[in-house]
């Protein structure tokens, strides 16, 4: 089945790297960014003097005839007078392999076939315009760079301020483009507002030829990490980018050959759960590793770093890392740390002195604390850089600004999970005084919860929340699971808790049909109960199967065109925890109901940006959020699925 997308990844390769096609028809329409920003790239094909435009708005429009889309991979067919082109774009980011993660380069690859017998002279450009190294207009420097048999052309702005701006729908304002390709010819054009490099290769009298362009982005530094410049991880292996630039020539088979292993794992591990699964799943994976950073700190710990992606730019959201998890903790659990390590720098910061977990360490490029409910006079000295956060030796947070036991669950449950997959019982050891303190606070709050913000919290604060209150049973439970090896006596207060306060949430909560409602004391209400997942995970049994048997009925029968809603408060919905929810069901049937109604969205969305996790169920439109990482919860079902045969504690 050939699914319409609202969007195609291109050139896919961190929060401030992230192209796109907003059209099916590659040539249809300019590329964009991740924002929807235009951000031109092209391609043209020459064949024996003709010039067609095969990518980006443009003269004589080469027909396309194909477009495919797989996790790693776009690929695009056309069809000239006598001959085929095929376009391929290629990120070679392995979630198993970790180096990877941080390239800072991608392929475009590209075929000519004849179909007529005949030899052709044959020449592929590709074109990349300004845009795509400022975030608003600005001068740039253009140049051709010689590196042994590659000609490369680089380009940035003449002023240069690495991590100068920070924000959510913003694009990098510092760093260098780079384009080459295997005996390609580097040129670059400067105009007052049409500069641009590009690369050519020319092949003569050909009946097929492949070949690629390499574009790659140096951004200098990559986070400010709590005042320290930081580069990304790829200069672990590679002293500059033209040496980055020089492996991705000399490497592409290799890497590319490898990326497709591992692309076929993630389509053979998705296809239990149908085609309709499979479609959602590639067209999510590039979003969700371009939407992170990779870096290490100053003692090797490696920290990957989200974007809170036109939501407020956060970076390193706790709420944000909770869903996105599946998909790494099915490929590179190890990897998990990177989401924990820098909140627990900073909640034990002296300017953090809450009993529970932050929310955020600043907003994306910069890690300077939280920012999130955090005061107008306050958020503006920690973004300007007059005084950061993390310096006060005070706390300046109000805390009804605050998510305490979204975020306290999310962690202690992340913490386990980390624990299951890797056996790594150190790296809980070395916080388990904060983990300690956050169990506390979930086990002084109950169940009937007050009035306060859960990661949904664009649906605003709700009172006795009882799905988050499941997530505080879950807390609880993967703490007492994690003491019984670390501290065991006191691993039976917190088991005894989260058993207690589920029979209560089921008493208080069940209604006349078995399912349960969205608060306590409201009737006519319901909500997706996704945090429930982890009781079927891990099969611990704190809640009913009849109450899961009715949650899962109620699903089945309350599907609108585009899925069911978040919950009974409005018609929208949250792609990734509808797959949670839907992970209920173990018959699978919900997931592929779910899957189906996913994919009719995809299809008929609008806007025509990345893949939005947020919107309406009865109408084509999405809101606000896209290009965000928490469609790495979209993996939910396979992990739920593998659980038992990937732990290892």
């Amino acid at each position: 089945m050939s699914v319409k997308y609202p969007a195609y990844p291109l050139l896919t390769l961190d929060p401030f790297t992230s192209i796109w096609s907003p059209s099916e028809r590659l040539n249809d329409q300019n590329t964009i960014y991740w924002t929807g920003r235009k951000m031109p790239v092209y391609a043209y094909i020459t064949v024996d003097g003709k010039r067609h435009c095969l990518m980006g708005k443009g003269a004589n429009p080469l027909p396309q005839t194909s477009v495919k889309v797989t996790p790693l991979n776009s690929e695009y067919v056309f069809d000239g007078t006598g001959y085929k082109v095929t376009l391929l774009f290629r990120t070679p980011m392995r979630m198993d392999v970790t180096e990877s993660l941080a390239y800072p380069f991608s392929y475009i690859d590209y075929r000519f076939e004849a179909t007529d017998g005949a030899s052709h002279d044959v020449a592929f450009c590709v074109k990349i315009s300004r845009q795509i190294c400022y975030n608003k207009c600005s001068p740039v420097s253009l140049e051709n760079v010689t590196s042994g048999n590659l000609q490369i052309a680089k380009m940035g702005r003449k002023k240069q301020a690495p991590l100068s701006a920070e924000g959510d729908s913003m694009n990098i304002n510092w760093g260098y483009a780079y384009l080459t390709a295997e005996n390609g010819k580097s040129s670059y054009h400067r105009g007052l507002f049409s500069s641009s490099i590009s690369n050519e290769v020319c092949h003569s009298a050909v009946q097929r030829v492949d070949g690629f362009f390499v574009f790659a982005y140096d951004d200098v530094y990559s986070i400010d990490y709590f005042d320290v410049k930081t580069r990304g991880y790829w200069h672990k292996k590679f002293g500059d980018i033209i040496e980055a630039i020089q492996f991705a020539v000399i490497q592409h088979d290799q890497l590319l050959n490898g990326a497709k292993e591992f692309e076929q794992r993630l389509l053979d591990n998705a296809a239990a759960f149908g085609e309709d699964y499979v479609n959602v799943i590639s067209i999510a994976y590039r979003q969700v590793v371009a939407a992170h950073k990779l870096i290490e700190d100053e003692d090797g710990n490696l920290l990957y770093l989200s974007k809170e992606c036109h939501s407020n730019g956060c970076i390193n959201t706790v709420d944000v890392s909770y869903p996105s998890i599946p998909l790494i903790c099915l490929y590179n659990p190890a990897l998990l740390t990177g989401f924990m390590t820098a909140i627990f720098k900073f909640a034990k910061m002296p300017c953090w002195t809450f009993d529970f977990a932050p929310h955020d360490v600043g907003t994306y490029p910069r890690v300077s604390g939280q920012v999130y409910g955090s005061p107008p006079d306050v958020w503006t000295k920690n973004r300007t850089g007059i005084k950061k956060v993390y310096t006060y030796d005070y706390n300046p947070f109000p805390e009804k600004g605050q998510q305490p036991v979204e975020e306290c669950g999310d962690m202690l449950i992340m913490c386990y999970v980390y624990y299951k997959l890797t056996g790594d019982l150190d790296y809980i050891g070395r916080y388990f005084d904060l983990l300690t303190k956050w169990a506390d606070y979930l086990v002084q709050k109950g169940v009937v919860l007050q009035n306060q913000l859960c990661t949904d919290d664009f649906a605003g604060h709700l009172e006795k929340n009882i799905n988050l209150a499941i997530k505080s049973v879950m807390g609880l439970k993967a703490f007492s699971m994690l003491a019984e090896i670390i501290a065991p006596d006191v691993a039976e207060h917190y088991a005894t808790t989260a058993a207690a306060n589920a029979r209560q949430i089921e008493a208080m909560g069940t209604t006349e049909d078995g399912k349960l409602l969205l608060a306590f004391d409201t009737n006519n209400t319901w909500s997706l109960k996704y945090n429930m997942v982890w009781d079927v995970i891990w099969n611990t049994g704190l809640f009913s199967e009849s109450v899961k048997a009715a949650e899962i009925k109620y699903y089945k029968e309350n599907q609108h065109q585009y899925g069911i809603p978040l919950d009974s408060r409005s018609d929208y919905t949250k792609s990734d925890w509808i797959m949670w929810a839907a992970c209920l069901d173990t018959s699978d049937e919900l997931i592929k109901i779910s899957s189906q109604h996913m994919v009719d969205f995809l299809q008929n969305t609008k806007p025509h940006v990345p893949f939005s996790d947020w919107y309406y169920t009865s109408k084509n439109l999405s809101i606000m959020f896209r290009h965000r990482t928490v469609q790495g919860g979209l993996w939910m079902p396979v992990l739920a699925r593998r659980w038992d045969s990937i732990i290892k504690a």
